[in-house]
């Protein structure tokens, strides 16, 4: 290279350099005006009990950011609960009437209070059938059978989803959505009218209030037909689109624990040392709480809003002389990638104690504690890649989409553990046997 055609280099790879920081600095630039307009709108609205204008500006910021971070919209699909923003049932539902292959979502409450309330009212109509005349008595106590019958199946479902027991909702969700092999193009010219054999439903279940995962529900306690509804969606969704969920649900869950480590409500005795107006979620309501020292505090002490609370001089010079950590590997949960190859060495046969000289033997160490990311990953792929590989040539050989068939066998759209790949091995393997080509 000569001298001059390596002076062209160094200049084009500077001048690249410093078009990526400014590209980066209007990015920045950008994020930190949207957040600004959202802090300013925050200040109008009201969640619950309380107005965005009582909240303080660190509060209306946090919140803020947390909309930023998820494209949520605060005045309908935000709510506040147990300490924090929550993403409501509006959120879900509006996000999932974008996906294409959407028609439409049912949610219903199985929960025993839901099941209580049912046969009260049964037994009231049954009641008061005793004092009417025949025809009236017959069409009162048919709408008293058909609650019995309504609550009967609550039980059932309640049995195939085992809520934990004392759950104060428990709501099951099914969303209706178009297989992958449906042209959606005929769908929507009218070509296609019956959409009984392109439709397919995937369901699931949860709850909000008493216990939830052995710990208590204290956003669940708060509001627990709401909470139970947005859980319910949520995961139905990440059942019905995962090929969508699945990127979009890992940054939304990165802003939610950034979020969460940032969000800071004063309760009542930080207020009266800070001499500030806060809020308090004690008791599981949310009330202003104000002290006789409290002032308004000036935006100008903030900066241009966006500027983050002052902290005490004593946790800051703590944090300083605190050596940094090494940043943890992002988005990777080790109990639950150990969990997950449990059960994938489980489901391929390999007992407890020959994990170790399973492990030796793909070049692994022989504790899963030594294992980075990529380890995990390479032995999920040693496990499920054999049968992934069958599943997928029959696939081909059939003439299938693989999201389908996982819709019709799994009830979701995409097998994510070996158990999955073997159930679909198994019926693709039916199909080929049976020439249902």
């Amino acid at each position: 290279m000569t001298e001059e055609s390596q002076a062209v280099a160094i200049v084009t790879e500077k001048d690249k350099a410093i078009a990526d920081i400014r590209a980066e600095g209007a990015k920045a630039a950008a994020r930190k005006k949207e957040i600004n307009e959202i802090t300013r709108t925050l200040e109008g609205l009201t969640f619950g009990s309380v107005s965005g204008a009582s909240l303080t500006p660190h509060v209306r910021y946090q919140i803020a950011k947390y909309c930023e971070s998820t494209g949520a919209e605060p005045m309908t699909q935000i709510d506040i609960l147990g300490n924090k923003p929550y993403l409501n049932a509006n959120y879900w539902a509006d996000n999932l009437a974008n996906q294409e292959r959407f028609h439409h979502y049912e949610q219903k409450e199985i929960g025993e209070p839901a099941e209580l309330a049912l046969r009260v009212k049964a037994k009231e109509l049954l009641d008061l059938s005793d004092e009417l005349e025949k025809q009236e008595e017959a069409r009162i106590r048919i709408r008293a059978f058909d609650l019995i019958e309504e609550a009967d199946e609550m039980v059932q479902l309640r049995a195939q989803w085992q809520p934990p027991e004392g759950a104060k909702s428990v709501v099951e969700t099914t969303i209706w959505r178009f297989i992958n092999q449906c042209n959606m193009g005929a769908v929507t010219s009218g070509k296609i009218t019956d959409l009984t054999a392109w439709l397919i439903p995937v369901k699931e279940c949860n709850w909000a209030g008493g216990k939830k995962g052995g710990k208590g529900d204290p956003v669940g306690d708060a509001e627990p037909s709401k909470t139970a509804r947005s859980r319910s969606l949520r995961r139905c969704a990440a059942k019905a689109f995962s090929a969508w969920m699945a990127p979009y649900r890992e940054a939304m869950e990165r802003a939610e624990k950034a979020i969460e480590a940032e969000f800071e409500v004063l309760t009542a005795e930080e207020v009266k040392e800070e001499g500030e107006r806060a809020v308090s979620f004690e008791g599981g309501e949310v009330e202003v709480v104000y002290t006789e020292e409290a002032e308004e505090l000036p935006v100008e002490a903030y900066g241009e809003i966006e500027a983050e609370p002052i902290e005490k001089k004593e946790e800051k010079v703590k944090k300083e002389k605190k050596a940094p950590e090494p940043p943890p590997e992002e988005d990777f949960d080790r109990r639950d990638a150990q969990r997950a190859i449990f059960a994938t060495l489980k489901d391929a046969g390999i007992a407890n104690k020959d994990r170790k000289a399973w492990a030796e033997k793909h070049d692994l160490a022989t504790s899963t504690d030594d294992w980075s990311k990529a380890d995990f990953a390479r032995a999920m792929g040693i496990c499920i890649d054999p049968v992934k590989e069958q599943v997928m040539d029959a696939i081909e050989v059939l003439g299938l989409d693989l999201g389908d068939v996982s819709l019709r066998v799994l009830g979701q759209e995409e097998p994510k553990f070996l158990k999955h790949w073997n159930l679909l091995a198994e019926d693709l393997e039916e199909k080929m046997e049976g020439g249902d080509l």
